[in-house]
């Protein structure tokens, strides 16, 4: 009885003693995120990562095992400060952050626990490189129009994730000129000045400023040429549905769409698609009434407007579904009807001064202002041979397309649209 007494005494110690040793708890560990300055240098202090056991009179330690670049940072084993180890790639324009997993073990002998989490680092820009600007010179007619452009001002910063802002600063003939403040386009904001009997030469000083809290900047003279022209005159095309003239035509096999005109559409368009599982293509044609130019006019420039359009027939805005949806104008040659051309007697065209535009970037993005000023000058010094011109796609087969709004829209401010500016010796 005595021996039994003893077995069971010991039985209880050893329950007792295990589970007295036993490890309860994992330690406890969140994400947490810090920031760092680019370009701190080897031994920066980072922060403290926050951890705890809520086993009593155990230790934790902490262990960097994934996502550390390089090497870059280190972590006191103890207490769980992270500092800079190699300060190389703690720099802005290459990382923005850093995503390290931070494992925290304790010291249990027996089954030791483990928790990790993602520590996330900022690495805060530091404006390490003023803006640049050299002075530059442009050219321009005189008599200019108000809002017509002179140049775009060349500026350049190494900090490649700023921003760059553009104002003038001086000069007396500052009130002649205005500048895009975020794309630095110089323009002509009062053509009185614009004199090449009164003036040869213009100058303004244009500043260049980062966005950085710690701005930085630069300045530069600007200087504009006043060339001598005889009188310029501007001439603004935008139709509505009774003067306008503009068609798409369609190569789908079925209804008898390739005999099938849409002079009296909203929409001008070039597509590459499919209905019902058939493919099918459109064109667009349109033309704009320049006969009001005097023969011995000299084109000084011209642009077009194309502004984005849905249709629930073929779909809302651009797509480039299966690849580029770039396209082409081009100057048509032969004549056309707005409402008898069709896919099967489609005029003819001409490659000559093509125009080609890029990719669409949004789905309702404008083509604003889009210089064709040769095609504007062949349609003028060859009138004969020059009936508007062929909206088409590059590449006409996938699935591709680009929508505008044709003159029979509703809204006048979305119809096509020409701008020339010519003068007369």
């Amino acid at each position: 009885m005595k021996t039994l007494n003893i077995l069971v005494c010991t039985l209880c110690l050893s329950t007792l003693f295990y589970s007295c040793d036993k490890n309860e708890f994992a330690p406890y560990i969140v994400n947490q995120e810090f920031s760092v300055e680019e370009n701190s240098p080897t031994g920066t202090i980072i922060g403290a990562v926050d951890a705890s056991d809520e086993d009593e009179d155990q230790k934790i330690s902490f262990e960097i095992t994934d996502g550390n670049l390089e090497s870059t940072f280190e972590i006191n084993p103890s207490n769980g400060i992270i500092s800079i180890a190699s300060p190389t790639k703690i720099n802005y324009e290459e990382n923005t952050e850093f995503m390290i997993t931070v494992v925290v073990t304790d010291n249990h002998d027996k089954e030791p626990l483990a928790s990790s989490a993602i520590i996330k680092i900022n690495v805060t820009d530091e404006n390490e490189f003023p803006p640049i600007i050299n002075n530059q010179n442009f050219r321009i007619d005189e008599n200019p129009i108000n809002g017509q452009e002179i140049g775009l001002i060349l500026a350049i910063d190494g900090d490649i994730h700023q921003s760059l802002t553009f104002s003038i600063v001086g000069t007396n003939e500052q009130g002649y000129f205005k500048i895009n403040s975020q794309t630095g386009i110089l323009s002509v904001n009062d053509s009185l000045g614009f004199d090449y009997e009164s003036t040869q030469l213009m100058s303004v000083l244009v500043k260049v400023s980062d966005n950085h809290t710690d701005q930085m900047a630069d300045s530069a003279t600007i200087s504009i040429t006043i060339q001598d022209v005889g009188i310029k005159y501007e001439i603004v095309l935008q139709p509505g549905p009774d003067e306008g003239k503009d068609s798409f035509i369609e190569d789908y096999p079925y209804g008898d769409y390739r005999n099938r005109s849409f002079g009296d559409s909203e929409e001008f368009s070039a597509i590459s698609w499919t209905s019902s599982g058939t493919p099918f293509v459109t064109r667009s044609f349109i033309d704009f009434n320049i006969t009001s130019i005097p023969e011995n006019a000299f084109i000084d420039s011209a642009k077009i407007s194309l502004f984005a359009h849905g249709n629930t027939a073929h779909g809302f805005g651009h797509d480039p579904l299966s690849g580029s949806n770039e396209f082409y104008l081009q100057r048509v040659i032969t004549s056309w009807e707005e409402n008898s051309v069709t896919w099967n007697n489609q005029p003819e065209f001409t490659t000559m001064s093509q125009k080609t535009l890029p990719e669409s970037t949004i789905q309702f993005q404008d083509y604003y202002r889009i210089d064709i000023t040769d095609l504007v000058k062949d349609m003028h010094e060859t009138p004969s041979q020059s009936f508007g011109l062929m909206l088409s796609l590059i590449t006409e087969e996938g699935f591709r397309r680009v929508f505008f709004a044709s003159s029979d829209v509703i809204d006048e401010s979305k119809r096509p649209k020409l701008e020339i500016y010519y003068s007369i010796e």
